[in-house]
């Protein structure tokens, strides 16, 4: 292929990610002018060079030879992030690759795609409401979903049932970053993300966060969550996913059980944040606005103090190993590369690389000890 040719679309899959040539080349830790003249034709790349700016900007390496239509989808977050940290940008183009391989992978192992899953609800037009009507929506979701007034212990899962895919990509760590988002693919339907680099015990909380858009604004293409924005969709959001779950009734049952009328010390705060499965923060908010706990309640090593109480608590969770594969990836995304890899369809490399796993790592997953207990994802 022809240099220049070739450089014009290295500079076409730059610009479409939204990295200035300084910012790109900084996170590749390329020297001087080096991107520059890449993209000028001046001088040759190599493969290696290739494959992780393929990686940075969320495209196939392919994308710099044939060049390939950039789909509704793809356009609509790559816009919507078109204001995010260079971090927030890559973790969009991520993400990118992990939906485009997800979808080669239901056509590589000849696997039926489900039917997309709708909303069963009227799209608000307006989500400015009072918190009596967000808290009467959330309930009218539990409903609907036969959920009574009962914690959802496993948030990921919930959704997955009902059709939406979850994946765990890095948008960056500063506090402006995105918690979250959720688009709708064409063919997989509603896509959530959420952001690697925030604590876990944040995760439920983000995806009934984007549950709720999920249920309520899906005439969007995609929806970007930061905090601080003051959009009334994602106030909207953030009332609904702590009515959805800790509904009042629920809490106060809960507080009857536990024998307190107001919350005081932090042995409270931590059985209620374990029973409920959220964060310390989340339930502290509700507390405040069912006016159910008094003083400053130390917050600080909440999770510690509930493991001592004798809930379960992951060591991820604590800050004490990486996030599980389980928790970063939808369930069948990774049961098809197992089925992928089982059929030939994919080489054992790709196979790690789909998994964001060294080949090290990955032969681990197939092969591991036998006093080691199998994880619900584990490739065997």
């Amino acid at each position: 292929m022809e240099p220049i040719a070739l450089g014009n679309r290295m500079r076409k899959a730059r610009e479409q990610a939204g990295f200035s040539q300084e910012a790109a080349a900084a996170r590749l830790g390329l020297k001087g002018p080096a991107l520059s003249q890449y993209e000028t034709g001046k001088r040759g790349v190599d493969a290696l060079v290739l494959e992780r700016l393929a990686k940075l900007y969320g495209v196939p390496l392919n994308f710099f030879f044939e060049g390939q239509e950039t789909r509704s989808w793809e356009q609509a977050l790559r816009e919507k992030g078109a204001e995010l940290s260079d971090e927030g940008k890559a973790g969009v183009g991520r993400l990118v690759q992990l939906v485009k391989a997800f979808e080669d992978l239901y056509e590589r192992t000849g696997t039926r795609i489900p039917e997309r899953a709708h909303s069963p609800f009227a799209p608000l037009e307006d989500s400015a409401l009072e918190e009596a009507a967000v808290a009467e929506l959330a309930g009218r979701t539990r409903a609907y979903y036969d959920l009574g007034n009962v914690p959802i212990r496993d948030m990921k899962a919930f959704l997955e049932l009902h059709g939406y895919h979850v994946f765990t990509v890095p948008f960056g760590g500063a506090g402006d970053d995105l918690s979250g988002l959720i688009f709708w693919h064409p063919r997989l339907g509603a896509v959530i993300a959420l952001n690697e680099q925030q604590a876990p015990v944040r995760r439920p909380f983000t995806m009934a966060h984007e549950f709720a858009h999920g249920l309520y604004h899906y005439g969007r293409q995609a929806i970007l969550c930061r905090h601080g924005l003051g959009d009334p969709a994602e106030e909207f959001a953030d009332s609904f996913a702590s009515h959805f779950l800790i509904p009042t009734p629920a809490l106060e049952e809960r507080l009857e059980r536990m024998g307190v009328d107001t919350v005081t010390d932090a042995d409270e705060i931590a059985d209620l944040v374990r029973y409920f499965g959220v964060s310390p923060k989340a339930m502290r908010r509700k507390l405040e606005a069912e006016r159910r706990i008094r003083g400053e309640v130390e917050l600080k090593g909440i999770l510690w103090r509930a493991k001592a109480l004798g809930y379960p608590v992951a060591d991820y969770e604590l800050g004490r190993a990486a996030l599980p594969l389980q928790e970063r990836y939808p369930y069948a995304y990774v049961e098809l590369v197992k089925k992928a890899l089982e059929q030939g369809a994919i080489s054992r490399r790709r196979a790690a690389s789909l998994l964001g796993m060294s080949e090290v790592e990955f032969d681990e997953l197939m092969e591991p000890s036998p006093e080691d207990q199998p994880e619900p994802y584990a490739i065997t």
